[in-house]
């Protein structure tokens, strides 16, 4: 939730100083650099070195990493998520899976109440 709050927060802040074109072009930049990246992960994993993280605060950080890219970047986070887990923590598909649908779930519930707290549902719904 942490990590969706600091993405939702620094999306706002960004989208204030920021004209809309500009906003778009950074998260497109920013979602194709990783969607590059999990592809090649994801291609090559057998063969790259994977972590094999453990205990709260590896999982936090991870955690943090997670829900921002999924609250900046708006994005679900499925492929990214998983992708990460499976590098950070060597779990397998089915697990990492599993770990990325409840970093979504608290990703998009710190946004939300993000939302509800500005009064600003219009823009989240």
């Amino acid at each position: 939730m942490a990590g969706g709050s600091i993405g939702d927060a620094l999306m706002s802040s960004l989208a204030s100083v920021m004209t809309g074109n500009r906003m778009t072009a950074l998260q497109n930049t920013m979602l194709a650099i990783l969607i590059i990246a999990v592809f090649y992960y994801m291609r090559k994993k057998d063969l790259l070195p994977r972590l094999t993280l453990h205990g709260a605060v590896p999982s936090a950080i991870v955690g943090i990493v997670l829900g921002f890219f999924s609250s900046f970047l708006g994005i679900g986070g499925g492929p990214v998520n998983v992708a990460l887990i499976v590098f950070a923590f060597g779990y397998s598909m089915k697990a990492a899976t599993a770990c990325s649908l409840a970093a979504i779930l608290s990703s998009q519930a710190a946004k939300l109440f993000s939302a509800v707290m500005r009064g600003d549902l219009t823009t989240t719904i």
